[in-house]
């Protein structure tokens, strides 16, 4: 399966939560200069082919930030290839590539060869 979608995420800025800083750098990793730099300006946070890597690494990742950002009741912006979706639009792509990934499996254990 060759999938690309280069996936963005931000915040709109202007954010200065200490306690935000720490929860990212514990999903992301990196510096916290960068997290904070990025929550101030509203640079991307995650910025990244959403299926380069391991896709359950990847996936778990995004779904990570995603939910440390709605904790802290922080604004979304959000980017699918350039094009702005909504949060749920991107969880929506992680949830049905699971669900082929779980199908391609089922049929791989039956026997069938792709």
């Amino acid at each position: 399966m060759d999938l690309m979608a280069h996936i963005t995420i931000s915040t709109n800025g202007g954010i200065n939560n200490p306690k935000l800083v720490q929860a990212l750098r514990s999903c992301l990793g990196g510096s916290m200069a960068f997290i904070v730099d990025a929550l101030r300006v509203g640079s991307p946070l995650f910025d990244e082919d959403l299926f380069s890597g391991p896709r359950e690494e990847q996936f778990a990742r995004v779904r990570l930030l995603l939910t440390v950002l709605g904790n802290a009741q922080v604004q979304v912006a959000v980017w699918e290839d350039g094009r702005s979706i909504c949060v749920q639009s991107l969880l929506n792509i992680m949830q049905s590539s699971d669900d082929s990934m779980a199908a391609f499996d089922t049929l791989g254990n039956l026997g069938h060869q792709p």
